[in-house]
C-alpha cells in the first residue's frame, strides 16, 4: 500500500526574482523531506535567463 499523496498549493505571491534572470516559486521545500526540493522557474517571454 502506498502512503497518501500530499498536495501543497502555494500562492503566486511566493514567487521571487532570482538574479539569474528568472522568477522562482518553491513548491516543496520542508524539513519533512530534506532530500527533496521542488521549484517552478519562470522567465519573461523572449528572455533566456543567465544560466
Amino acid at each position: 500500500m502506498h502512503p497518501p499523496f500530499i498536495v501543497r498549493k502555494r500562492p503566486e505571491r511566493d514567487e521571487y526574482w532570482f538574479r539569474k534572470g528568472c522568477f522562482v516559486t518553491e513548491l516543496s521545500n520542508s524539513g519533512d523531506d530534506e532530500a527533496l526540493s521542488v521549484a517552478r522557474i519562470r522567465v519573461e517571454p523572449g528572455c533566456l535567463g543567465n544560466l
